[in-house]
């Protein structure tokens, strides 16, 4: 499938996923929570309920989590995940301040709710829900999803992207799965460069870091972010842009190398031209909120990119020509030029 059918398909299936959540939430409404029948009047309940002193670290693991991060140690993104030094490290949080989303109160939710080295207590779970700045009816749905949990035992364990209706969420939850998916793919690649000599090695440092610059800037800037999901678009993006990079190198590495003749680097630079002078020309450009400007700044960014890649290439794979490297890079550049009116 060709990388601009791509994102337009991401991008409907984001949209679709929102009118499905918020059309869920319309056919089904909350169940009544008892007398105060609002989930303002069960957080009021639990607001002074009394949390176990000994869940909390002592002076000795909490000097040994001084920089924690409570969200990776629940969930283990790059690391073993440790449920003791989650918790741990999320009351450690909520002492820092707890200001952002997968932080000290949703992570010891998580843990209560599901008793993850603890037992397993909705009432706490819900104590810490109702610290969480969420859209209303991410609250009223995820007290009601607690106080269910009450009500039974094993099934599906509990999350904080389990209820989500906003966009803004989404956007969170979708930057949770890529940083599985980062770590998986930094493993791959870590595997293929412990087997490359230390001037491979270094010219790919350099290649990845044009690379981030990159991506960084395509994301910024040639992403339509008028959206309620344009976190979650910016972060698909950001996720398919270092998918196809490594998978790249692993391509490479098989023997699967680029391989053009002059003339089709021609032609091909060719039509970069035409396409990019049609955008950069277009009197009525209009895409959202992506600008003729933030596009140059991009186009200065990949070609940098580029020659990155012939300098990496002419280091670790000698057989393969310039004019290759940059035939490959450029069709693949046309091919996100072309998501654009011209």
């Amino acid at each position: 499938m060709k990388y601009v059918q791509a994102i337009h398909q991401r991008a409907i299936l984001l949209k679709i996923k929102g009118v499905f959540f918020s059309l869920l939430f319309l056919m089904f409404p909350v169940q009544s929570f008892g007398d105060v029948n609002r989930w303002e009047g069960v957080c009021k309940k639990v607001e002074k309920m009394q949390l176990p002193v000994k869940d909390r670290p002592d002076a000795e693991a909490a000097k040994s989590l001084d920089k924690c991060e409570s969200a990776n140690l629940y969930y283990g993104f790059d690391i073993t995940p440790d449920p003791t030094k989650a918790r741990h490290c999320a009351y450690l949080e909520i002492d820092r301040g707890d200001d952002i989303v997968f932080g000290g109160s949703a992570i010891l939710m998580m843990i209560y709710a599901n008793g993850n080295g603890v037992k397993k207590n909705p009432d706490f779970a819900i104590k810490f829900a109702c610290k969480l700045d969420g859209a209303p009816a991410e609250m009223e749905y995820r007290i009601q999803h607690l106080l269910d949990l009450k009500k039974t035992k094993g099934g599906k364990a509990f999350d904080l992207c389990d209820d989500i209706t906003s966009g803004y969420m989404q956007g969170h939850c979708a930057g949770r799965e890529q940083r599985f998916a980062d770590a998986k793919r930094k493993r791959n690649l870590d595997g293929i460069l412990a087997k490359w000599g230390e001037k491979d090695k270094q010219e790919f440092a350099l290649l990845k870091q044009s690379f981030d610059k990159f991506s960084e800037a395509h994301v910024r800037n040639e992403v339509d972010t008028t959206g309620t999901a344009r976190a979650a678009l910016q972060i698909e993006e950001e996720s398919t842009l270092s998918k196809e990079f490594v998978n790249a190198v692993v391509q490479f590495e098989k023997g699967k190398l680029p391989r053009y003749t002059h003339a089709e680097f021609i032609n091909t630079d060719r039509e970069l031209n035409t396409v990019y002078g049609k955008i950069q020309s277009k009197k009525d450009f209009d895409s959202g909120s992506v600008m003729q400007s933030d596009i140059k700044h991009t186009q200065r960014a990949w070609l940098k990119y580029r020659e990155a890649w012939v300098a990496f290439g002419r280091q670790k794979y000698p057989q393969v020509t310039e004019e290759s490297w940059r035939t490959w890079l450029t069709k693949k550049r046309i091919a996100m030029l072309k998501q654009f009116p011209d």
